[in-house]
């Protein structure tokens, strides 16, 4: 799914997703325009996005985020995971201890091992834990779920 903005022919937004199947979604990319920023742009282009994918059946949007994009994911439902991918020299069980009292959680994409690190909330100070580290990128995964369970309500009898 592709979604464009635009003002006076001019494209200020866009939004791409896709559905992987298993109610699964991605979000590829989301882009404003720097003079149309804070304005609200974004989080409709993305609000729209996911009830497109929802009318598709996904239950569970996934993306990656640059640093500077978590605190607007977050602001929009969005989770974080860190995830940690490995190139030689770089070994998953070496670094692993470092994220010691955090679940991880293994994994492979390609031939490129995976440790996913789950976290309560952002972080940014459990990515500089492998800054330097040769063939060790970090990066944060927002997830979000878009059937969240309905809150609980009281009802109230009268006497």
């Amino acid at each position: 799914m592709m979604l464009t903005a635009k003002q006076e022919q001019e494209i200020t937004g866009v939004a791409l997703g896709h559905v992987d199947g298993d109610g699964l979604g991605t979000v590829d990319h989301l882009a404003v325009a720097a003079a149309v920023r804070g304005r609200g742009l974004g989080r409709r282009l993305l609000a729209a996005l996911e009830s497109g994918a929802r009318s598709l059946g996904v239950r569970q949007l996934t993306l990656g985020s640059i640093d500077g994009a978590v605190g607007f994911y977050e602001r929009c439902g969005y989770q974080g995971r860190l995830l940690l991918q490995f190139v030689p020299p770089a070994r998953r069980d070496e670094v692993a201890p470092l994220f010691a009292g955090f679940a991880l959680l293994e994994t492979q994409w390609q031939d490129v091992p995976q440790l996913w690190v789950q976290t309560p909330r952002v972080d940014f100070t459990l990515a500089d834990r492998v800054t330097g580290r040769d063939g060790v990128h970090a990066q944060w995964v927002m997830d979000k779920d878009l059937n969240p369970p309905l809150p609980r309500t009281r009802l109230h009898r009268e006497a």
